[in-house]
Protein backbone atom coordinates (compact mmCIF):
# COMPACT_ATOMS: atom_id res chain seq x y z
CA UNK A 1 0.00 0.00 0.00
CA UNK A 2 1.66 3.27 -1.20
CA UNK A 3 3.04 5.60 2.09
CA UNK A 4 2.15 9.12 1.81
CA UNK A 5 3.46 11.57 3.59
CA UNK A 6 0.67 15.74 4.20
CA UNK A 7 2.55 18.96 4.16
CA UNK A 8 -0.13 20.83 5.75
CA UNK A 9 0.15 25.08 5.14
CA UNK A 10 0.17 27.33 8.19
CA UNK A 11 -0.95 25.73 10.95
CA UNK A 12 0.08 26.21 14.33
CA UNK A 13 1.93 28.82 13.72
CA UNK A 14 1.58 31.78 15.79
CA UNK A 15 -1.34 30.50 17.60
CA UNK A 16 -3.07 30.62 14.51
CA UNK A 17 -4.53 27.95 12.57
CA UNK A 18 -4.72 25.50 15.69
CA UNK A 19 -4.39 22.05 14.52
CA UNK A 20 -3.87 19.73 17.54
CA UNK A 21 -2.45 16.23 16.30
CA UNK A 22 -4.03 13.76 18.20
CA UNK A 23 -7.21 15.00 16.56
CA UNK A 24 -5.73 15.57 13.25
CA UNK A 25 -4.47 12.11 13.67
CA UNK A 26 -8.31 10.44 14.25
CA UNK A 27 -9.53 12.99 11.50
CA UNK A 28 -6.68 11.03 8.90
CA UNK A 29 -7.92 7.65 10.28
CA UNK A 30 -11.44 8.41 9.51
CA UNK A 31 -11.39 9.02 5.94
CA UNK A 32 -9.68 5.39 5.89
CA UNK A 33 -6.18 6.00 5.87
CA UNK A 34 -3.80 3.45 7.92
CA UNK A 35 -0.54 3.54 9.83
CA UNK A 36 -1.21 7.38 10.39
CA UNK A 37 1.50 9.19 11.94
CA UNK A 38 2.20 12.78 12.86
CA UNK A 39 5.20 14.26 13.14
CA UNK A 40 5.93 17.99 15.40
CA UNK A 41 2.99 20.30 15.70
CA UNK A 42 3.58 21.94 12.47
CA UNK A 43 1.60 19.71 10.33
CA UNK A 44 3.24 16.48 8.62
CA UNK A 45 1.29 13.35 8.90
CA UNK A 46 2.23 10.28 7.12
CA UNK A 47 -0.15 7.45 6.02
CA UNK A 48 -1.24 4.97 3.56
CA UNK A 49 -3.97 4.71 1.34
CA UNK A 50 -5.14 1.95 -0.98
CA UNK A 51 -6.01 5.17 -3.08
CA UNK A 52 -3.26 6.17 -5.23
CA UNK A 53 -4.86 9.42 -6.82
CA UNK A 54 -2.51 12.07 -5.49
CA UNK A 55 -5.53 14.79 -6.50
CA UNK A 56 -8.43 12.76 -4.85
CA UNK A 57 -6.22 12.27 -1.71
CA UNK A 58 -5.45 15.75 -1.17
CA UNK A 59 -9.14 17.21 -1.66
CA UNK A 60 -10.08 14.20 0.86
CA UNK A 61 -7.53 15.79 3.24
CA UNK A 62 -8.12 18.99 2.56
CA UNK A 63 -12.24 18.48 3.14
CA UNK A 64 -12.10 16.63 6.28
CA UNK A 65 -10.31 19.57 8.02
CA UNK A 66 -12.00 22.19 7.04
CA UNK A 67 -15.34 20.06 8.01
CA UNK A 68 -13.54 19.00 11.27
CA UNK A 69 -11.12 22.09 12.24
CA UNK A 70 -13.73 24.97 10.60
CA UNK A 71 -10.94 26.58 8.48
CA UNK A 72 -9.32 26.13 5.15
CA UNK A 73 -6.05 24.36 5.06
CA UNK A 74 -3.88 23.74 1.85
CA UNK A 75 -2.27 20.01 1.93
CA UNK A 76 0.90 19.31 0.13
CA UNK A 77 0.32 15.76 -0.48
CA UNK A 78 3.30 13.57 -1.56
CA UNK A 79 4.22 9.99 -1.81
CA UNK A 80 6.60 9.31 0.48
CA UNK A 81 8.48 7.96 -2.33
CA UNK A 82 9.23 11.21 -4.08
CA UNK A 83 10.33 12.96 -0.45
CA UNK A 84 13.07 10.33 -0.10
CA UNK A 85 14.20 10.43 -3.69
CA UNK A 86 14.58 14.19 -3.72
CA UNK A 87 16.71 13.62 0.00
CA UNK A 88 18.56 11.34 -2.05
CA UNK A 89 19.68 13.37 -4.82
CA UNK A 90 20.05 16.47 -2.54
CA UNK A 91 23.14 18.60 -3.81
CA UNK A 92 26.62 18.83 -1.73
CA UNK A 93 25.97 21.70 -0.56
CA UNK A 94 22.08 21.34 0.89
CA UNK A 95 23.06 21.25 5.20
CA UNK A 96 27.09 21.53 4.52
CA UNK A 97 27.41 24.68 6.03
CA UNK A 98 26.80 25.67 9.56
CA UNK A 99 26.86 28.97 8.93
CA UNK A 100 23.70 29.03 6.02
CA UNK A 101 19.76 27.94 6.61
CA UNK A 102 18.99 25.57 4.67
CA UNK A 103 14.99 24.58 3.93
CA UNK A 104 12.67 22.22 2.00
CA UNK A 105 10.01 24.13 -0.04
CA UNK A 106 7.27 22.08 -1.43
CA UNK A 107 5.53 23.05 -4.21
CA UNK A 108 1.71 22.63 -4.41
CA UNK A 109 -0.34 22.29 -7.22
CA UNK A 110 -0.11 24.15 -9.31
CA UNK A 111 2.74 25.51 -9.19
CA UNK A 112 5.68 24.11 -10.84
CA UNK A 113 9.39 24.20 -10.49
CA UNK A 114 9.89 26.21 -13.47
CA UNK A 115 7.32 28.66 -12.33
CA UNK A 116 9.31 29.30 -8.81
CA UNK A 117 12.13 29.65 -11.10
CA UNK A 118 10.81 32.18 -13.45
CA UNK A 119 9.22 34.17 -10.37
CA UNK A 120 12.43 33.87 -8.65
CA UNK A 121 14.67 35.08 -11.84
CA UNK A 122 18.70 34.36 -11.69
CA UNK A 123 20.13 33.13 -8.46
CA UNK A 124 23.85 34.31 -7.33
CA UNK A 125 25.31 31.18 -5.61
CA UNK A 126 27.31 33.48 -3.01
CA UNK A 127 23.95 34.48 -2.04
CA UNK A 128 21.69 31.42 -1.80
CA UNK A 129 21.44 28.05 -4.34
CA UNK A 130 18.07 26.75 -5.40
CA UNK A 131 18.05 22.74 -6.43
CA UNK A 132 14.78 21.78 -7.97
CA UNK A 133 14.01 18.26 -7.99
CA UNK A 134 10.44 17.56 -8.69
CA UNK A 135 7.93 19.23 -6.46
CA UNK A 136 10.79 19.51 -3.62
CA UNK A 137 13.07 22.45 -3.84
CA UNK A 138 16.59 22.63 -1.37
CA UNK A 139 17.17 26.23 -0.75
CA UNK A 140 20.09 27.15 1.22
CA UNK A 141 21.39 30.89 2.10
CA UNK A 142 24.34 31.96 3.94
CA UNK A 143 23.40 34.01 7.54
CA UNK A 144 25.52 36.72 6.82
CA UNK A 145 23.96 37.32 3.35
CA UNK A 146 20.88 36.10 4.03
CA UNK A 147 18.74 39.61 3.26
CA UNK A 148 19.71 39.80 -0.14
CA UNK A 149 18.28 36.02 -0.80
CA UNK A 150 15.75 36.35 -3.06
CA UNK A 151 13.62 33.30 -2.04
CA UNK A 152 12.69 34.57 1.64
CA UNK A 153 10.97 37.45 -0.80
CA UNK A 154 8.39 35.15 -1.99
CA UNK A 155 6.28 36.08 0.92
CA UNK A 156 5.31 39.56 -0.45
CA UNK A 157 4.07 37.72 -3.49
CA UNK A 158 1.15 36.21 -1.74
CA UNK A 159 -0.33 34.41 -5.28
CA UNK A 160 3.24 32.64 -4.85
CA UNK A 161 3.87 31.81 -1.58
CA UNK A 162 -0.22 30.57 -0.86
CA UNK A 163 1.47 27.84 -3.09
CA UNK A 164 4.87 26.75 -1.10
CA UNK A 165 5.03 25.09 2.08
CA UNK A 166 8.67 25.04 3.77
CA UNK A 167 9.94 22.75 6.23
CA UNK A 168 13.65 22.94 7.42
CA UNK A 169 15.97 20.46 6.53
CA UNK A 170 15.82 18.83 9.95
CA UNK A 171 12.29 18.44 9.48
CA UNK A 172 12.79 16.99 6.07
CA UNK A 173 15.30 14.64 6.84
CA UNK A 174 12.89 13.23 9.73
CA UNK A 175 10.09 13.06 7.19
CA UNK A 176 12.39 10.42 4.67
CA UNK A 177 13.45 9.03 7.79
CA UNK A 178 10.27 7.72 8.99
CA UNK A 179 8.76 7.15 5.48
CA UNK A 180 11.29 4.56 5.06
CA UNK A 181 10.70 2.87 8.39
CA UNK A 182 9.80 -1.00 8.32
CA UNK A 183 10.52 -0.93 4.25
CA UNK A 184 14.15 -1.77 4.49
CA UNK A 185 14.65 -5.12 3.86
CA UNK A 186 11.76 -5.91 2.24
Amino acid sequence: MPGYIALLRGVNVGGKNKLPMPELRLGFEACGFSAVRSYIASGNLLFCSENEDQAALQGLCEGMIKERFGFPVSVCLLRAEELCAAIGRAPGWWGRDPESKHDALFLLPPLTGAQLLDALGEMRPETERLCILGRVALWSAPLKSYSRAKLPKIVANKALYRLVTVRNRNTALKLAALATEGKEGG
